[in-house]
């Protein structure tokens, strides 16, 4: 798809180019040329057609003639993003001013179709170019009825928040002569923006809303998520992150700093230098969040963890889990840049409950599995026959990882929490982060 009139031009020299080249081909005995060559000229003459089209769409685009259309896939939002503001006769760095980012950041958005945006900022961009999306949205709730938009904050109860929690907690400034509720909005809004609002909820066939406080729990999580957002921008201010790639093959290094004291910290820089932002962030009293993935409003990945369990395996497998989110689901161009929240329905922590009729979560579940112990090296443990503390230990330095690793995926893939207690790092993870006064 062609972006602006330099890239225009550029495209019509080339197929200037091409055009010449296939017709002074076409001009020629071209009998005794071998079948690699004819097929390469197909492939040119593909190519050529392609950017016919491009031309004619950027040309019938800059003509204003474009009206987005009223009813869409959600899936198809970035490229009618891009066709409005084309359309509408803003360049990329106009539309970029109107929505608070760098041109260069807008260039990369539009060459990419978006990938890289959450969901926010797409909201966003859709109100300044006067895309109607209320319908598309209504569409998506009804064919997805796991996953709910909420889309601006003046359709909240401000009532079924955390308000006084999150007071208590340090996250709101002061602000003299405003009520509690009017500065928890003051700071959420300024957190989140106007349209950070959707979120990602997961549900079973027996609870409607997840659990049995509904609303007033999804509003926790809304306000659990404006302090994510919260930590990780100010992350970002401390120090530049690496820009991220869709390339999961570092992985098995990062599994490997369990081996270390320090571990669970080492991660946490591994990650940003990777471009990902770890958050830790202490559930709410009406949720049992253990974790999530989304995007900043940079489009940065974010992992946010709640350490509810005070142990290094669930540190790790919590860990790899969002991360299989962050690479399977985050940047899904069909789901559109999903918000991942994990979260149980029992305090008991040894409930295998993991959403296991989800595709996606069974997805991210195997994914962490694998990243953390592949299927050839956990064939290779005798631990996981033995259940032996020993075989633990010796397997676990074989492997370069933390026993904790092993005897959590004994544990899990038996069902029996029981085993192999003294090898899961108890009491061993909360020491390592701030957010725990420790």
């Amino acid at each position: 798809m062609i972006l602006d009139e330099t890239h225009y031009r550029a495209v019509k020299a080339r197929l200037a180019e091409m055009s010449a080249s296939i017709g002074k081909f076409e001009k020629s005995d071209n009998s005794e040329l071998d079948w690699m060559a004819t097929q390469g000229i197909a492939t040119l003459k593909g190519f050529a057609s392609d950017m016919r089209q491009d031309i004619e769409e950027y040309v019938l685009l800059k003509s204003g003639k474009f009206v987005p259309p009223t009813s869409f896939k959600i899936c198809e939002l970035p490229k009618i993003l891009i066709q409005t503001r084309i359309a509408s006769g803003l360049t990329q760095c106009e539309l970029a001013d109107a929505v608070s980012i760098d041109c260069s950041q807008m260039r990369m958005y539009e060459a990419e179709e978006y990938r890289g945006a959450s969901f926010s900022k797409l909201l966003e961009i859709a109100d300044k170019l006067a895309i109607d999306i209320d319908q598309c949205l209504r569409g998506w709730r009804d064919d997805n009825d796991n996953e709910n938009i909420l889309k601006r904050p003046e359709e909240f109860d401000w009532n079924e928040f955390p308000v006084d929690e999150a007071i208590e907690r340090g996250w709101i400034e002061n602000s003299a002569g405003k009520s509690a509720i009017d500065r928890f909005k003051a700071w959420f809004c300024k957190t989140t923006g106007p349209y950070a609002t959707f979120a990602y909820r997961r549900r079973k066939e027996s609870d409607q809303d997840c659990t049995a406080q509904g609303s007033k729990n999804q509003s926790s999580i809304f306000t659990w998520q404006a302090r994510v957002l919260q930590l990780a921008k100010q992350e970002i201010k401390k120090s530049p992150v690496c820009k991220f790639k869709l390339d999961d093959r570092w992985l098995k290094e990062l599994a490997k700093l369990s081996a270390y004291e320090d571990g669970p910290i080492r991660a946490k820089h591994c990650l940003k230098e990777k471009g990902i932002i770890l958050v830790i962030v202490k559930d709410l009293r009406t949720t049992l969040l253990d974790g999530a993935a989304m995007l900043s409003h940079e489009g940065i990945p974010i992992v946010a963890l709640t350490l509810r369990h005070n142990r290094l395996d669930y540190y790790w497998y919590t860990l790899f889990h969002e991360l299989g989110h962050v690479f399977c689901d985050l940047f899904d161009e069909n789901r559109l840049h999903l918000n991942y929240f994990d979260q149980l329905l029992s305090a008991d922590e040894n409930q295998a409950n993991h959403y296991r009729e989800d595709d996606r979560e069974i997805k991210a579940n195997r994914f962490a599995m694998d990243k953390l112990i592949d299927a050839k090296n956990w064939d290779t443990c005798q631990s996981r026959y033995s259940v032996r503390v020993e075989d633990v230990k010796a397997d676990a330095e074989r492997l370069g990882i933390h026993p904790c690793i092993i005897a959590g995926r004994i544990r899990s893939e038996r069902n029996d929490f029981s085993l192999l207690s003294d090898l899961t790092g108890q009491g061993q993870l909360h020491r390592h982060f701030a957010e725990y006064g420790l």
